[in-house]
């Protein structure tokens, strides 16, 4: 199996280090870059073009829910899972409806981040 690119976007920086190192522990994921800010992550998108995308909901230029269109809009394949630490059902919903590929709550990170990688990635 070859290795898939991944991109971070998430403004807390000391999450973005955690998520690198745990995400490159599948050594069939490799993350090419972070982006502090949805901004940066739309720029990036352009640039680096990563095969799958990590998110942030909670974010101080643009929040996930406005990045998921803008996102979808430059690549509507690329798959994209949302991270939150609010997940009540109806932002689950209102993130797929915006084309989130999955939904992974902060409070499990660590036990269902890659699987979902994988599980987008099928």
């Amino acid at each position: 199996m070859r290795t898939v690119s991944v991109l971070l976007i998430d403004d807390n920086t000391t999450f973005t280090r955690f998520a690198k190192r745990y995400i490159e522990t599948d050594p069939h994921l490799s993350v090419i870059a972070t982006a502090h800010s949805a901004k940066e992550g739309l720029d990036l998108v352009q640039t680096r073009r990563p095969e799958a995308i990590v998110l942030d909901l909670a974010m101080p230029d643009m929040n996930g829910f406005d990045a998921l269109p803008a996102l979808r809009e430059i690549d509507p394949d690329v798959p994209i899972v949302v991270l939150s630490m609010h997940d009540a059902p109806k932002y689950v919903e209102h993130a797929r409806r915006l084309g989130a590929s999955a939904f992974v709550s902060k409070k499990t990170v660590a036990q269902d981040l890659l699987p979902t990688l994988r599980a987008v990635l099928l």
